[in-house]
């Protein structure tokens, strides 16, 4: 029989696919609810450079808008200590899309009609100001919602993200009616 051995190496590379599994689940939850926001706040603009705003010029800001979504996502996804402050990304997003939409209508790039509510002293639209930081915590949400997958240790309570990790423990406090604390140091949270 082989033996599997478990190096560094190999848990790095576990945590890499398992970030890019959510990172794909955050790149498309994000895409789909900006690609709802572009098409309900289209209607406070008047153009994009100079032409009329179309579907596919929304379906592509949406698609960036996703991709810069998943670029601050990944950040939550990669340290830990972020992970716990998912309401972090409101501030981070609104102040990102704050510096496009400076950008965008300084050089022109689009303008906004009478119906776009503006923030006095920054002159500049309210609804998307707020979208990246807004739709960049629903997808984390989403996301943390939906791969909460989390496993217990029946004999101390600790709570794991890896099913393996919770077994370890088990066997482990099972023989040694104590806890270890390298494997411990995997738990999310004890939630007695």
């Amino acid at each position: 029989m082989v033996e599997h051995i478990r190096t560094p190496y190999m848990a790095y590379i576990k945590k890499i696919n398992m970030i890019l599994r959510k990172l794909f689940i955050l790149f498309i939850s994000a895409f789909i609810l900006n690609f709802i926001w572009e098409n309900t706040h289209s209607l406070l603009y008047s153009n994009y450079m100079g032409s009329v705003i179309t579907e596919y010029i929304l379906l592509k800001a949406s698609f960036w808008d996703a991709v810069i979504i998943a670029i601050i996502g990944f950040l939550f996804l990669w340290f830990p200590s972020l992970r716990k402050r998912n309401w972090l990304i409101i501030p981070i997003g609104i102040i990102v899309a704050f510096i496009i939409e400076w950008y965008a209508l300084g050089t022109g790039r689009w303008s906004y009609n009478t119906y776009m509510p503006i923030v006095p002293i920054l002159k500049i639209g309210l609804t998307p100001i707020l979208q990246l930081g807004i739709l960049g915590f629903a997808s984390l949400w989403f996301l943390n919602t939906l791969c909460a997958r989390v496993y217990r240790c029946p004999e101390c309570g600790l709570h794991y993200e890896d099913k393996n990790q919770a077994k370890k423990c088990e066997t482990w406090c099972t023989e040694h009616k104590s806890c270890n604390l390298e494997i411990t140091s995997e738990a999310i949270k004890n939630k007695k």
